[in-house]
């Protein structure tokens, strides 16, 4: 999968094994180590209320979470959707589709919307890629490949996404972009998914928290402007409410104590959401 290269399959651009971030450090883009992983059937059940959810940003939305920690298993009715070959998996960390080898929030979201009677069975879909910024994700970004595959894939899988959740913003506080460029990036994105034929509601979350780097009130501002019911676009969790003490290990990404609480409140935002 990660070899082809057609216009709808290609997962990444030029050389699938590497991302070297804006900082120069070398990331691998996809985890899609398959050992442990037990496949379950994409067939949605008559009856069944299901949610699809796609999670995308960077490392705090990917395998990032809960260095050290027991990984988090999910339980049986929150599946891991692998875009990188069509497959459907039981949630347990690391999910498939995102780097990193550690926790991700995903799992703990599909427990929390099961337990609180919001859906019955719940599919993540997690495309993240750590260290990855606004641009790379908007129409011509180097990322909005893998966003229009996921897409493409569920939809052929005979599964509609129900949820977009979009969480990213440390990288840029670090390198400075400007609100109005955040803005411009994710609105991209947002057409990039209509353009798909998705009409989901897009969830985009106040995030900028880099300890040593102040841009966090531009990034903020460029997220919350991005906001615009009309076009499907919502205010996600406040992440930033969380803080280093005690969430995150090395003051950016979260513990498994963080991705309890960022499900947490992704879930009070869907929920909100729900209630009209």
């Amino acid at each position: 999968m990660m070899g082809t290269a057609s216009p709808l399959n290609r997962l990444w651009v030029d050389n699938p094994a590497k991302y070297v971030a804006p900082h120069g450090a070398v990331f691998f883009p996809n985890f899609d180590n398959l050992q442990g992983k037990t496949q379950v059937s994409r067939r949605l059940v008559d009856g069944q209320s299901t949610a699809v959810i796609v999670t995308l940003g960077q490392s705090n939305s990917a395998n990032y979470l809960g260095y050290g920690e027991t990984p988090y298993v999910a339980s049986p009715l929150v599946h891991n959707f692998n875009y990188l070959n069509g497959g459907m998996y039981l949630a347990a960390d690391p999910l498939l589709g995102c780097p990193g080898e550690y926790g991700n929030y995903g799992a703990r979201l599909g427990d929390l919307l099961i337990s609180r009677g919001r859906f019955q069975r719940v599919i993540i879909a997690p495309i993240a890629i750590n260290a990855s910024l606004a641009e790379h994700w908007k129409d011509g970004g180097i990322f909005n490949q893998n966003l229009r595959v996921v897409l493409r894939r569920l939809l052929a899988a005979g599964l509609t996404p129900t949820f977009i959740c979009y969480q990213q913003g440390e990288s840029d506080n670090r390198i400075g972009t400007s609100s109005a460029s955040i803005t411009a990036s994710l609105r991209s994105m947002v057409t990039t998914i209509r353009a798909e034929g998705v009409n989901a509601p897009v969830f985009i979350a106040l995030t900028a928290l880099w300890p040593g780097y102040s841009n966090d009130a531009q990034i903020r501002a460029g997220q919350a402007a991005a906001v615009d019911h009309s076009l499907g676009i919502y205010q996600g969790p406040d992440t930033d409410t969380l803080d280093a003490a005690t969430y995150r290990t090395g003051g950016v990404h979260f513990n498994a104590a963080g991705a309890q609480a960022f499900a947490d409140l992704t879930e009070q935002v869907l929920a909100a959401y729900l209630a009209g």
